[in-house]
C-alpha cells in the first residue's frame, strides 16, 4: 500500500465488510484538500491491488477480499 489512506480505508472497510463510497469519502473529510479524489485514487489502487472488490449489492458498494483481511491484520 503506498500511502496511509489506503491503509486506513482498508482497515475500516475490512471491520464493516461492505462500505459504500460516500463512507469512504466522509472518512477522508478533513483530512485532504479533496477527499472525492483521494477516494476515487484509493479504491482504484485497493480493487486494482485485490484488496477490495465491487458487491453486487448496490451502486458503489466495496466489499473486502480475502486478500484484503490478510493485509489489513497486518
Amino acid at each position: 500500500m503506498n500511502n496511509g489512506f489506503e491503509a486506513e480505508v482498508l482497515k475500516q472497510v475490512a471491520e464493516k465488510l461492505l462500505m459504500r463510497k460516500e463512507e469512504i469519502i466522509l472518512l477522508l473529510q478533513g483530512k485532504v484538500d479533496n477527499p472525492l479524489k483521494t477516494a476515487n485514487e484509493t479504491v482504484s489502487s485497493l480493487v486494482k491491488q485485490g484488496f477490495i472488490t465491487v458487491a453486487p449489492v448496490g451502486n458503489s458498494t466495496y466489499a473486502v477480499t480475502q486478500k484484503g483481511m490478510r493485509a489489513a491484520k497486518v
